[in-house]
């Protein structure tokens, strides 16, 4: 079965209510979300979601999260983590937002 990567850089799973229902609908293709950055809230994640960082709530993590995303380390990190993650679970396809 061929594997679609929904790829994010920031994910939410409020923002976009109809995904999970629409990826649980498609037979004939495997999903699989993978964000650079997830943003938590009150809604439960799709069962095949994988991010890189978890950005905490509040000001303060906000302004941090700013910072350390400018670093080249973190932006080589996050480079291995998408690779990684793109072999792992044989993508086919990448649906970019």
């Amino acid at each position: 079965m061929k594997t679609i990567a929904h790829i994010y850089s920031r994910y939410s799973p409020s923002v976009i209510l109809d995904l999970h229902n629409e990826l649980s609908k498609r037979m004939n293709f495997h999903s699989v979300i993978i964000a650079e950055k997830y943003v938590p809230n009150a809604r439960a994640l799709f069962p095949r979601t994988y991010f890189f960082y978890k950005i905490p709530d509040g000001n303060v993590f906000q302004r941090i999260d700013r910072l350390i995303s400018d670093n080249i380390l973190y932006r080589m990190l996050r480079t291995v983590f998408f690779e990684k993650m793109f072999s792992r679970h044989n993508v086919s396809l990448l649906h970019a937002h």
